[in-house]
């Protein structure tokens, strides 16, 4: 089976650290985690929105209560959680073959 995995590290406000992980599987719809401080999720949906001026974002529905808003160059990304909102940074983001290639 082929698959291909790219995971992302992100920093929000209020000391919630993120990672993203997307497996692209050779058949079928990716897998998409979320895992924070303290729980991990499964990815429920995903929806593009077109914003003005040909802005589009991502919204990632984990569970009932938790999403992930970004657009396309991941230059603007919101968690919500519990209600609340929280700002975010992408810090890295990576995929398996990247680090096997690199040279130490």
């Amino acid at each position: 089976m082929n698959y291909d995995i790219l995971s992302y590290n992100i920093n929000c406000t209020g000391g919630n650290n993120i990672m993203i992980q997307v497996t692209n599987y050779s058949h079928g719809a990716p897998l998409i985690t979320l895992s924070d401080n303290a729980s991990f999720e499964i990815m429920r949906n995903r929806k593009w929105f077109s914003l003005a001026k040909n802005q589009r974002i991502e919204i990632l529905r984990f569970g009932d209560d938790t999403a992930i808003a970004w657009n396309e160059t991941r230059s603007h990304i919101d968690y919500f959680k519990h209600g609340k909102t929280f700002r975010c940074n992408l810090i890295s983001w990576y995929s398996p073959d990247t680090w096997a290639k690199k040279k130490y």
